[in-house]
């Protein structure tokens, strides 16, 4: 599925639901928009702190785990990211979650994982 098409479908599921559920493994939705694709963006300030959620509904199906939200980066500055549902690959993984790390050039976006 291309990422637009992806993308139109992830919004409708969310305009029709009560809370986002996303198969497959998680994106990673920092986004980029500086530097050359693949390259680490530093940013000179720190991120707000984390949000408190409130999950209201239960998971989907037992293999579904919920995935914390996190704040992004884009030019006009920092953005929520809320949490979603998303389905297990296997049985026997956690979700690592991203994070942002303080690095000597800034911080830096370290992308969440499953282990």
């Amino acid at each position: 599925m291309t990422p637009t098409i992806r993308t139109l479908a992830v919004l409708a599921a969310l305009a029709t639901a009560s809370c986002a559920v996303e198969l497959g493994p998680p994106s990673h939705e920092v986004v980029y928009d500086h530097g050359a694709p693949g390259e680490p963006l530093y940013v000179s300030e720190s991120p707000p702190p984390p949000r408190e959620e409130v999950i209201v509904d239960v998971a989907p199906s037992p293999t579904h785990v919920w995935v914390g939200g996190y704040w992004t980066r884009r030019p006009s500055g920092w953005v929520w990211v809320g949490g979603r549902w998303v389905a297990r690959p296997r049985a026997d993984v956690v979700w690592v979650p991203g994070h942002w790390d303080r690095h000597p050039r800034g911080y830096v976006w370290v992308s969440g994982h499953w282990r």
